[in-house]
């Protein structure tokens, strides 16, 4: 699996979850620490919205943790949510299909393929959406292909790139355990966590 087929699998589960998100629901807190519903989804339609720049070649930051003094870019509504996500997911879509995947680009942190850059914003992508999933009391269970295929990718990174907010130790897991546990786990998010909210 490429990295343009495995960004659109898990932007396709990531989208899933964005749909079921209600208005009374952005304050419900995260496994992310600090961050509730509404800073989480600013999280995700940041860098989702970044990726059409990003795979064109040019240099943008791309900021990991939302102000509390910034305008958050998410709506009360949680239709008008839904749809600034479609815009900016058909956007995104569009762009890793065209992009060349041996093209770099350039995120904030350094210099990459654009292959390389796609599995690394959809394994986020499918990471966050489990944490929001979670924090809004859905199930997310990951399509079995791409949650392998992150997982290799993401296993053979030295350490997994997180915002800092969402920063964990990775915690043991068994060699048996799905590509789903596997990954969670690589990126300290335990499947027992429930919202308190």
């Amino acid at each position: 699996m490429d990295g343009a087929e495995l960004f659109s699998k898990c932007l396709a589960q990531a989208t899933g979850v964005i749909r079921q998100v209600r208005p009374e629901q952005l304050a419900n807190v995260t496994p992310c620490t600090d961050w509730h519903v509404r800073d989480l989804v600013d999280y995700m339609l940041s860098e989702l919205t970044a990726v059409p720049t990003l795979l064109a070649g040019a240099v943008v930051e791309v900021a990991d943790l939302p102000s509390d003094e910034a305008e958050t870019t998410v709506d009360e509504a949680a239709v008008d949510l839904s749809a600034e996500w479609q815009l900016a997911a058909d956007a995104a879509e569009l762009a890793a299909a065209e992009a060349d995947p041996d093209e770099l680009a350039h995120p904030v942190d350094g210099v990459v393929s654009n292959d390389l850059y796609l599995r690394r914003v959809a394994t986020d992508l499918l990471v966050q959406a489990w944490g929001l999933a979670t924090a809004i009391g859905m199930s997310l269970s990951f399509d079995p292909g791409a949650a392998q295929a992150a997982y290799d990718y993401a296993a053979a990174l030295p350490s997994v790139v997180q915002p800092e907010a969402c920063a964990a130790e990775p915690l043991p897991i068994a060699s048996t355990a799905s590509a789903q546990a596997k990954l969670l786990a690589l990126y300290g998010r335990s499947p027992t966590w429930r919202s308190t909210s």
